[in-house]
């Protein structure tokens, strides 16, 4: 709009022109195509590569701004970490957020310290193994406990109905059975606590190796 201004087209033109042509804005400026690629990375400090071109003095986390629209290649290096490649396509007025989990390197140290990984690995078969049996001794304890219980109940009944020669023996194995059923159970529940613990281990040691598997997860803010 041009009525704020103290100017008229003989201002601006000589008088021998016939034709004015005056393009100006009306709405603003033009929406722009540019976008954005939001980079995480489990662990974070991974440099960044995009089109084969070294982001220099950007580390994940990071936010790489004024991206033209259309198709870019990403790499994401960290020592002691396979690198991870993936193409992301950047949408004009949005932010790609990418979300990656870097798999180790076996047997590369890792932070200054030497064969952490390889420490880690042994920790974590030991907690498997733990795990297992574990595992199988809550089953086998909580059948034993199942199974002395049922007998108890069917050693009573046949003590109900046996005569005074049989009575006592089958009394006496009544008392038995009810008796070690409950231990049995006790034991069960003591082994699945210690399952419980190998299985808590066993998570902490895939956390810190990060053995998940190597994914990528994208996103489009508007």
């Amino acid at each position: 709009n041009l009525t704020d201004y103290d100017l008229t087209i003989s201002d601006l033109l000589p008088a021998t022109c016939q034709q004015f042509f005056i393009n100006y804005v009306v709405d603003g400026a033009p929406e722009s195509t540019l976008g954005s690629i939001g980079l995480v990375t489990f662990p974070t400090g991974a440099t960044i590569k995009l089109n084969d071109e070294p982001q220099v003095g950007n580390v994940t986390p990071c936010t790489l701004s004024d991206k033209g629209a259309g198709s870019y290649r990403v790499r994401l290096e960290k020592q002691g970490y396979q690198p991870f490649d993936t193409t992301v396509i950047v949408v004009p007025n949005r932010l790609t957020n990418i979300t990656v989990t870097l798999n180790p390197v076996r047997g590369e140290a890792i932070s200054g310290q030497p064969d952490s990984i390889r420490i880690l690995e042994t920790k974590l078969k030991k907690h498997g193994k733990n795990q297992a049996i574990w595992l199988t001794s809550t089953l086998i304890s909580g059948a034993a406990g199942a199974f002395f219980l049922y007998e108890a109940d069917k050693t009573y009944k046949d003590y109900q109905n046996s005569t005074d020669s049989h009575a006592t023996e089958l009394r006496k194995q009544f008392e038995l059975f009810d008796k070690l059923g409950p231990v049995f159970f006790g034991l069960a529940g003591i082994c699945a606590i210690e399952y419980t613990i190998q299985t808590v281990k066993k998570s902490k040691c895939r956390l810190q190796l990060q053995l998940g598997p190597m994914g990528t997860k994208i996103t489009y803010r508007f």
